[in-house]
């Protein structure tokens, strides 16, 4: 289906060539939470099941989602024919939702821990899967990704605090897990990875131990050349007031004092002053030969010293980054955590109904309050169809607690630079908005999202990282628009490093334009 939106020629051609989704992006009245009857459900997962591609899945789950909120049944539908359909890793954010209205839903628990494994959350994969598999799960992608997860916790130099009831678990089942040969499988990888990490520590240790031991050394032979330097130089003074006492003319006498060196006294036995004079001189030199050859010695000393310290520094510094390292040393010694696909498989399904709350931001449309005593905002949502334009492929996610509206898009990390999307609203009246941007929060999403502001003065773009961002209203900046269709904000995906999610675009009104 092609939709074109009626934009200012002069400044906006750009908008006026975008095609509109490929499929439909309709709005719809969000409902009450459970105001859906039965029949609706039961067509809607219908639907789902006989769904060949993830976009019709996800256009029917979304159209009633929210309209029936405790139904584990349409989100367990939902969950299974995105894992048939090979696209596990969007079942995040509804199989949370389904695991808590049926925390008895085994199937859902192993999603759940595959899908929080690929987000990196280590630990509450381990606590879902730990579930899962004491709950009865024995399929070969759950025990293979729960042995993985329980030697990489295992293998933390500071292990993790787990929660009170799957250390219960993990005590008590661990052992018959063992017997299992997936989860041996993935335990032994992770475990092998687990001894490279652990021998880059020790290494480390044993490098660091070496440095101290050798810089203490180098320490403790300065100390000692000083104490010795001291001892001689007090000698080679000693011997000089000596002469400078002779040389005044009083006759002789003791000169040099007792000399520990020779252990003879200078000075008598028939020497003249001259040649006692002469003597010491060549003692005192010979003090001085020593006191220079010390000298170059702690100054050799020295600069070793400063190159064990910035050694030190150096390995200190490898030390404390060697956690940061662990994924790679695993991954390098042939241990990366590779998360298994989940299987669908049958299981025992119990009632347990926890009603969920409605998105804390409001939902899509031209206009909405922002809040008491604030102007009235332009809230445009992805569901508004008439508001926005687009080209290329989006995929749709039905409302998950957290985006803005029924659903949101994203383009699957797939079609980079032939994505693109335009928020295109009608301004009520010439002025400054400022421009906000909304999209769930996720830790697998582009940290590079170029985002066009077309406004009157031209086009601004903005690179917004959604990676850390996500799950609020992101400041864009503020922009003069015109009255009517006059601007629009256009998301791209042009080499974007992850996936790209759409979802609402917000102008609030800053003061109008004379």
């Amino acid at each position: 289906m092609n939709a074109r939106c009626s934009i200012n020629p002069v400044s906006y051609l750009v908008i006026a060539v975008l095609l509109a989704l490929a499929w439909p992006c309709q709005g719809q009245d969000a409902g009450s939470a459970n105001s859906a009857t039965q029949d609706e459900i039961d067509a809607a997962i219908k639907i789902i099941r006989a769904a060949e591609r993830v976009p019709d899945a996800s256009e029917a789950y979304a159209g009633i989602a929210r309209q029936a909120m405790d139904s584990a049944e349409l989100r367990s539908a939902y969950v299974r024919k995105l894992v048939e359909l090979d696209s596990p890793d969007l079942a995040y954010a509804p199989v949370i939702q389904l695991v808590k209205i049926d925390p008895n839903d085994v199937f859902a628990r192993a999603v759940l821990g595959y899908c929080q494994g690929r987000r990196r959350e280590y630990v509450d994969a381990l606590s879902s899967l730990a579930k899962a598999a004491d709950q009865g799960a024995s399929d070969e992608p759950t025990m293979e990704n729960l042995g993985q997860l329980v030697a990489y916790v295992e293998g933390e130099l500071e292990p993790p605090k787990l929660s009170e009831d799957v250390e219960k678990i993990i005590a008590a089942d661990k052992e018959s897990w063992a017997s299992n040969e997936a989860y041996k499988r993935g335990y032994a990888r992770v475990a092998a990875g687990n001894q490279a990490y652990v021998d880059a520590g020790k290494e480390l240790a044993d490098k660091l131990a070496a440095v101290n031991a050798e810089a203490a050394e180098k320490e403790e032979k300065i100390v000692s050349l000083k104490t010795e330097l001291d001892s001689i130089t007090e000698k080679r003074m000693e011997l000089q007031r000596g002469n400078t006492t002779s040389s005044g003319g009083d006759g002789g006498g003791l000169v040099g004092g007792n000399d520990a060196d020779s252990g003879a006294t200078i000075g008598g036995g028939g020497m003249s002053q001259e040649e006692l004079n002469n003597l010491n001189s060549q003692r005192i030199q010979a003090y001085m030969n020593q006191e220079a050859e010390i000298a170059t010695e702690i100054a050799k000393l020295q600069v070793e010293l400063r190159r064990l310290n910035k050694d030190q520094k150096d390995v200190q510094r490898d030390v404390d980054r060697l956690a940061r390292k662990r994924d790679s040393i695993i991954r390098d010694a042939g241990g990366e955590l590779q998360f298994v696909k989940p299987v669908v498989f049958e299981v025992e399904r119990a009632s347990a109904a926890v009603p969920l709350e409605p998105p804390a931001t409001p939902v899509g449309g031209q206009t909405e309050t922002a809040a008491a005593g604030e102007a009235a905002a332009i809230i445009i949502d992805n569901d508004d169809a008439d508001k926005i334009l687009g080209e290329g492929e989006w995929m749709v996610i039905a409302w998950d607690g957290t985006s803005n509206g029924p659903s949101l898009l994203h383009d699957n990390n797939t079609n980079k630079g032939l994505n693109k999307l335009a928020f295109v609203p009608d301004f009520p009246a010439a002025g400054e908005y400022d421009v906000y941007l909304y999209y769930p929060a996720a830790d697998f999403t582009a940290t590079n999202v170029p985002v066009d502001i077309m406004h009157s003065g031209g086009t601004t773009t903005v690179v917004v990282n959604q990676r850390a961002t996500g799950g609020q209203w992101q400041h864009l900046g503020k922009f003069t628009f015109g009255k009517g269709n006059s601007g629009a904000v256009v998301i791209r995906t042009d080499n974007t490093d992850g996936m790209v999610f759409v979802d609402a675009v917000k102008f609030v009104p800053a003061g109008e334009v004379e």
